[in-house]
């Protein structure tokens, strides 16, 4: 995942994920790449350059379906992530 826009596009076909979440799946597509894994460290950089850019949202467990009760954030889709809607 080197973009924001690879980072959207994770999220919007898994749903809300955690950072760690999000580093797990990175982890696993940079592996069957061939290439070197991002570090949690960048990974948290390039999700706060979306967010700020409103590419994605911060919500806590109690916005997101079916969670229990924990003190992790998670992503989801932003109002800029996919700004132009598909025609049908």
């Amino acid at each position: 995942m080197k973009s924001k826009e690879e980072l959207c596009g994770i999220i919007d076909a898994l749903g809300a994920l955690s950072i760690g979440d999000i580093y797990s799946v990175t982890k696993e597509l940079y592996l069957l790449r061939g290439s070197v894994p991002l570090t949690l460290p960048s990974i948290k950089n390039i999700c706060e350059e979306a967010e700020k850019e409103h590419l994605i949202a911060v919500v806590s467990w109690e916005e997101v379906a079916g969670l229990d009760e924990n003190d992790l954030s998670y992503y989801i889709s932003g109002p800029n992530a996919f700004p132009e809607v598909p025609s049908s």
